[in-house]
C-alpha cells in the first residue's frame, strides 16, 4: 500500500512535471511568434517611410534616378515576401542603396534641406534601430527556448511533443559587406 502510494505520487509529479514543461513550450513558442510579428511591424514601418521618401526625391528631377529605382524595385520585393526572414532578407539588401540615396543627397542643397526629406532619413534609420532591437529580442526568446528544448529534462517534454529547435536571425552576406556609396 505504501509502495502503491509512492508510485502514486511520483506519477502524479510527474505528470505535473510534464504539462508545465509543455505549457513553457507553449509560451515560449507564442513569444517567438511575438517577437517575430513585431520585427514585421517594424519592417512594414520602415518599407512605408521609404516609399514616402522615394515620393519626397521624385520631385528633384536630376535627382540619381538609378539608385531611386534599385530602391523602388526593392520596395516591390519586400510585397512579394511573405516571411520575416524574407522580408529581413530584402531589407538588408536595401541597405546598401538607401545609404547611397543618403550619401547622394549630399550633392544636393535643396533635397538636403527639405524637411520632409530630413524626416524622413531621421525616421528611417531610428527604424533600423528598432528592427536591429527586435531582432536581438528575438534571438534571445530563440536562445531561451532552444536551450529548454536541448535540455533534460524538458528535452523529453519536447521530443514526446513534437518541439523542435528555432532558427535565429543571422546577418545575411549581404548585410556583412561593406557599404560602398557613390557619388
Amino acid at each position: 500500500m505504501v509502495l502503491g502510494i509512492i508510485l502514486g505520487v511520483a506519477s502524479g509529479l510527474v505528470l505535473l512535471y510534464f504539462v508545465m514543461a509543455y505549457n513553457g513550450f507553449i509560451v515560449m513558442r507564442n513569444s517567438i511568434s511575438r517577437a517575430a510579428s513585431n520585427i514585421d511591424v517594424m519592417l512594414k514601418q520602415r518599407y512605408d517611410e521609404i516609399g514616402k521618401l522615394i515620393d519626397t526625391i521624385k520631385g528633384y528631377k536630376k535627382y540619381e534616378k538609378k539608385t531611386l529605382m534599385e530602391v523602388t524595385k526593392l520596395r516591390k520585393a519586400f510585397e512579394g515576401a511573405a516571411t520575416t526572414q524574407e522580408k529581413l532578407a530584402v531589407n538588408s539588401q536595401m541597405n546598401a542603396p538607401l545609404m547611397n540615396l543618403f550619401a547622394v543627397a549630399e550633392n544636393y542643397p535643396d533635397l538636403k534641406a527639405n524637411e520632409n526629406f530630413k524626416h524622413l532619413q531621421g525616421r528611417i534609420s531610428s527604424l533600423e534601430n528598432e528592427i536591429s532591437d527586435r531582432r536581438e529580442g528575438y534571438n534571445s526568446t530563440v536562445f531561451e527556448f532552444n536551450n529548454k528544448v536541448q535540455s533534460i529534462p524538458s528535452s523529453l517534454v519536447a521530443s514526446l511533443t513534437g518541439f523542435k529547435e528555432k532558427e535565429m536571425f543571422k546577418a545575411s552576406a549581404e548585410e556583412k559587406k561593406d557599404v560602398k556609396i557613390s557619388f
